[in-house]
């Protein structure tokens, strides 16, 4: 009860300008290419207030290199190394912070291994070797 949908285009949603605080973009921005990304990045600087944050996450480039990923249709079709968002992020947006999800496939193992291994994973998508995770999440501030 009292909550509102809009239904839209995330490149151009009519909503107004600069009316929110915080907005949330997650496993979208992997089925869009590099040219929607950036409507959406776009749209969403001028959604937010100033100072507002943009917590967003796409497929990691690097692993999808390591690991050979053969692009086959639409679904998971885009992947940006952190550099690459950075600078097509960059002339909107102040990076605040940034972890990886899932180095390790915890998910393809019975729960009572995923126990163990979820430490380590998290551990692991916090270090320097983030960019090897399936996903990259980030905060963004609008600047």
């Amino acid at each position: 009860p009292g909550i509102q949908f809009h239904h839209a285009d995330a490149r151009s949603t009519n909503l107004v300008s600069e009316s929110y605080d915080a907005l949330l973009c997650l496993h979208l921005l992997m089925h869009l290419d590099e040219v929607s990304t950036a409507q959406i990045l776009e749209e969403c600087h001028r959604l937010l207030k100033p100072d507002g944050l943009l917590i967003l996450d796409f497929p990691s480039a690097r692993r999808r290199n390591l690991a050979g990923h053969q692009q086959k249709n639409w679904h998971g079709a885009s992947a940006y190394s952190l550099s690459k968002f950075k600078a097509l992020a960059s002339h909107r947006f102040q990076l605040v912070s940034m972890a990886g999800i899932l180095i390790l496939p915890i998910h393809r193992f019975p729960i009572p291994i995923r126990r163990i291994l979820y430490p380590i994973d998290k551990t692991l998508c916090n270090s320097p070797f983030r960019e090897f995770s399936s996903y990259l999440m980030l905060a963004l501030r609008r600047s």
